[in-house]
């Protein structure tokens, strides 16, 4: 009987240290992805082509690069705005695009002012529920201006996982609005 409970005892030990091996590495992995999200962010503060901006709500800062000058309304933080984007993580990799030749663009409300969240009992179709660096950049920016943003983790996802995007992630996405409607308008 001893025999057994020393074999039992032996492969629960096994177990136990595979699985806290695995969570060291998935750590270190993470740490590792991290520290090189924030190395590549904060190398945009020497980038004379990007400017650095502040996120109202919060104090963070994000990089931004206007590729082309907008002429309209500018967008303020009670106003709707319809935008199309692409974006990416440091290494290239495109997690999501909305391309003006085969989409149409997403309509973003900057506040729950001008949104309910749910497009069920919102006819407008406008979303609040986009992270704080698009709240933020979008209010630097003017109808029909197109600009490359980098967001840090703090004003993106954090931690979470997305699947294809990874925690920690710094976000670069090139935004182009399209439309600005203020809270006045329909």
């Amino acid at each position: 009987m001893k025999k057994y409970l020393y074999i039992v005892f032996a492969l629960c030990t096994v177990a136990l240290l595979s699985s806290c091996g695995k969570d060291d590495k998935e750590d270190t992995i993470d740490e590792v992805w991290k520290a090189e999200n924030e190395q590549a962010f904060n190398a945009k503060t020497f980038d004379p082509n990007f400017t650095r901006r502040t996120a109202p709500n919060n104090g963070g800062i994000l990089f931004y690069k206007q590729t082309k000058p907008g002429n309209g309304k500018p967008v303020f933080f009670n106003s709707r705005a319809e935008v199309y984007y692409e974006g990416s993580l440091i290494t290239g990799v495109v997690f999501d695009k909305n391309d003006p030749q085969f989409d149409t663009p997403l309509r973003v409300a900057l506040s729950s002012a001008v949104d309910n969240y749910n497009s069920a009992t919102n006819p407008t179709g406008y979303t609040s529920g986009v992270i704080e660096g698009w709240k933020a950049i979008l209010q630097y920016m003017t109808e029909g201006e197109e600009g490359e943003v980098w967001i840090p983790q703090e004003l993106g996802y954090g931690a979470i996982d997305r699947g294809v995007i990874p925690p920690y992630s710094t976000l670069i996405f090139k935004l182009q609005v399209t439309k600005v409607i203020g809270i006045d308008e329909q």
